[in-house]
């Protein structure tokens, strides 16, 4: 794989200690020191930007945190020739602690890049390096290239996610190729590919000042079964203080199945999922020093009412009919949506309308989750109606008891063609021009699905 600057920002939990009344941070970099970065890249190498990047940045967090910000440096691929292949090619050069950016500057200098990349094992290293520290743990890693040990870093993310010891990252890269971004999506964060040095630095600071201030948060909408396999769809995030949103974020899940991180304002929520109907969680208290995982139940099923001919096949209409729907018993609609167009709902049971000529009425139907649970109406068959004179007229539907008045014709009219759904039905009409209303006449006529009758009067 083509070798790159990428920089990855991982945010770390504090490891059980209580925070101190300002909260402590802690910021290791991790450098990659591997030959690859005596490259070029526009006017510089790779090391010089990294090691500018690195002095900036300190100092840019000493002035906003004061002493309540604590710096280390971990490098690899520094010590060893690329010949010699040496995969636990990494060293602390600087301990955590309240170091100036004078000193890290110093202790950078001091090294040249020369070997291979060993990140995972350099990854792994870095739980040792945050052992037993008080405050928020914030790892910097700056690489310009993948493994070159056959290790794994997503295997060793996911073990120090699972034991609680770093959150999902930012990925901020520098012109990266898609093969060289595919090796970052196990990491699972925000990924940022700038074009040129200024882009790069300006984005570091803003997403590590991101890091610092909120906390991170993976939302996991459930499906009917408890898994988190729903996705895209708008949430809303509601304050409790003022119980109006504070963000809305339109849910995404990556290829591997893992919701995207969300960086937000530690504070007490409550999430508001726009289903249809919606649903929500209870409010919830996130916790500044960790990365949070919500869960949602917001279990959906499809929806699919389609049209079906005399046999039972499939029809699709070139007009598309429409349906409203809303919640069993309920009196106010929730969505309309056309036939033969699937639509997710929240699972439950629901009354529907299907704006057909006339309206079919269903009653208590549910909707299963996993599933397309489907509806078949018969389709409509057209009536024409055609006049030498013009006449006023209706169209009536024959019920069991009564006649029910579906449809008036147009006033003065000598031509009408409506979609009507298969059934008995009457014309009732007078000629426009008679004043008398014995003049009136009733016409009986049969509608077929897809079949036209034609009444010439």
């Amino acid at each position: 794989m083509r070798k790159q600057i990428a920089i990855l920002l991982m945010i770390l939990l504090a490891f059980g200690a209580k925070a101190q009344e300002a909260e402590r941070t802690n910021i290791l970099f991790l450098i990659d020191a591997s030959f690859s970065m005596r490259k070029n890249w526009e006017t510089k190498s790779k090391w010089s930007i990294a090691k500018e990047t690195v002095v900036e940045v300190a100092d840019s967090l000493k002035n906003s945190l004061g002493d309540n910000v604590y710096f280390g440096i971990r490098a690899y691929g520094h010590q060893s020739m690329p010949v010699h292949s040496d995969c636990k090619d990494t060293e602390l050069l600087l301990p955590i602690a309240k170091n100036s950016s004078d000193v890290l500057k110093s202790r950078l200098q001091s090294i040249t890049p020369k070997g291979i990349t060993p990140l995972a094992f350099s990854l792994e290293e870095t739980k040792k390096d945050f052992q037993g520290l008080e405050g928020k743990n914030i790892l910097i890693l700056i690489t310009d290239g993948s493994e070159s040990c056959q290790g794994d870093p997503c295997y060793i993310l996911k073990l120090l996610m699972q034991n609680k010891v770093i959150l999902k990252p930012f990925i901020i890269g520098l012109d990266i190729d898609i093969e060289s971004l595919r090796a970052y999506d196990c990491f699972a964060g925000e990924v940022f590919n700038e074009k040129s040095q200024k882009d790069f630095k300006s984005k570091l600071h803003r997403s590590l000042n991101k890091a610092i201030t909120y906390t991170s948060l993976q939302v996991n909408l459930l499906n009917s079964k408890n898994e988190p396999k729903q996705s895209n769809k708008v949430m809303f995030f509601y304050n409790k203080k003022s119980n109006k949103p504070k963000y809305v974020f339109y849910h995404k899940q990556k290829k591997n199945g893992i919701s995207d991180t969300l960086f937000v304002i530690p504070d007490t929520y409550k999430i508001v999922v726009k289903t249809i109907p919606g649903t929500s969680s209870e409010y919830f208290t996130l916790d500044a020093a960790k990365h949070n995982i919500i869960d949602v139940k917001a279990p959906t099923g499809d929806l699919k009412i389609e049209l079906i001919n005399k046999d039972g096949e499939i029809h699709k209409m070139v007009n598309s009919l429409k349906y409203v729907i809303k919640k069993k018993g309920q009196h106010e609609y929730l969505h309309q949506a056309l036939l033969d167009e699937t639509q997710s709902y929240l699972i439950g049971k629901y009354d529907i309308d299907i704006l057909t000529l006339p309206p079919i009425q269903l009653i208590n139907q549910e909707i299963k989750g996993e599933k397309v649970n489907k509806i078949k109406i018969p389709a409509p068959g057209k009536l024409s109606i055609k006049t030498t004179l013009p006449i006023h007229g209706a169209v009536f539907v024959k019920n069991v008891e009564s006649l029910v008045n579906i449809y008036s014709l147009k006033p003065k009219t000598t031509q009408e063609f409506l979609d009507l759904q298969p059934g008995k039905y009457e014309l009732v009409y007078r000629l426009s021009s008679e004043r008398k209303m014995i003049k009136t006449k009733t016409v009986s006529f049969t509608i077929k699905s897809l079949q036209t009758t034609k009444l010439d009067l």
